[in-house]
C-alpha cells in the first residue's frame, strides 16, 4: 500500500493574490473570498495600503519595512486585513513574478494551532516589551537594529547630523556603532565591575547592559541592549559622597580645634 495521502478537506486552506509592481490586486481566487468571506471587488483594484487595517499598525510597519528589505525568495508576513468590513489575521507568502507578486493567503487565527500559540506568545512579548520601564534594543548579528521599544528611543534621543531628532522607524535597520547612534560605547571595556556601561544622553545618565541572543539550533544570532535610567541613583551616591567629604572635614576641624 501506498503512502496515505491527505484528503483537500485536510490541507491548510489557502487563497491567491496577484498583486501588480505598484502593490495593487490585479487578481484574487475563490477560495481567497470564500475564506475570509468577502467579495472580489472588496479586494481588486485595491493597493496593499487599503487593505491593511489601520488598527494595527504595528504589523503593518513590521510588514513594510520586511517587504522594503526583502531581495529574493518567499517573504512570509503576518498582517491584518480589513475585508468585508471585517478585520482578518492573515498569514501572507509572496513571491516575486515578473513586475509583481503572487501571495498565498491563509487565516493566522486558528485557536489551538501552532501558529495560533506563537502569535499569543508573539502579543504577550510584545506588551510586556512595548510597557517596558527599561529602554530594549535587539540587534542583529552585524549590530544593526531589528527592533527597539518606546523607552529605549526616549532615554537614547539620537539625533541626526544635522541636529534633527530620529524617530523609531528610522533607526530601524541602522548600525548601532554608526556615530550618530552609540559610536562604540558597547565595543568600549566596562565602566566597572560586571558588564554594564555608563553613559551620558542629555540630561540622563544611563547604564547599559548587553548580551548575546541564543536561539536553539542557530545559536548566537545578535546581541541585546537594556538601558535603564540612573540620573537619580547617581545624584543620590554623589550626594552621600559630599556629605560623607562634609562630615570628615567637619571631624578633621573639630580634631584640629581640639589639638
Amino acid at each position: 500500500m501506498g503512502e496515505p495521502t491527505p484528503s483537500d478537506d485536510a490541507r491548510p486552506p489557502t487563497g491567491v493574490l496577484r498583486v501588480d509592481a505598484d502593490e495593487r490586486v490585479v487578481g484574487v481566487d475563490a477560495s481567497f473570498c470564500r475564506m475570509f468571506e468577502c467579495a472580489e471587488g472588496d479586494v481588486v483594484g485595491k493597493s496593499l495600503e487599503d487593505l491593511l487595517s489601520r488598527r494595527d499598525r504595528r504589523s503593518t510597519q513590521q510588514f513594510y519595512q520586511g517587504l522594503v528589505r526583502h531581495r529574493e525568495g518567499v517573504f512570509d508576513a503576518l498582517v491584518t486585513l480589513t475585508l468585508g468590513g471585517r478585520d482578518h489575521h492573515v498569514r501572507l507568502r509572496m513571491l516575486r513574478t515578473g513586475g509583481g507578486w503572487a501571495a498565498s493567503a491563509e487565516p493566522a487565527f486558528t485557536p489551538g494551532s501552532l501558529l495560533f500559540r506563537m502569535l499569543e506568545a508573539q502579543e504577550r512579548w510584545a506588551a510586556v516589551f512595548q510597557a517596558s520601564d527599561e529602554g530594549i534594543a535587539i540587534l542583529d548579528g552585524g549590530g544593526h537594529i531589528l527592533e527597539l521599544n518606546p523607552r529605549f528611543h526616549e532615554l537614547m534621543g539620537f539625533r541626526s547630523k544635522h541636529g534633527i531628532a530620529l524617530s523609531e522607524g528610522a533607526l530601524i535597520g541602522r548600525a548601532i556603532a554608526d556615530p550618530e547612534l552609540l559610536g562604540d560605547a558597547l565595543e568600549r571595556p566596562p565602566d566597572g565591575p560586571g558588564p554594564s556601561r555608563t553613559i551620558v544622553r542629555g540630561d540622563h545618565v544611563v547604564e547599559l547592559r548587553v548580551g548575546e541572543l541564543t536561539l536553539p539550533v542557530r545559536g548566537v544570532t545578535g546581541r541585546w541592549v537594556v538601558a535603564r535610567d540612573v540620573t537619580q541613583r547617581r545624584e543620590i551616591e554623589e550626594l552621600k559622597i559630599r556629605q560623607a567629604q562634609a562630615h570628615y572635614a567637619g571631624m578633621a576641624e573639630v580634631a584640629t580645634n581640639v589639638l
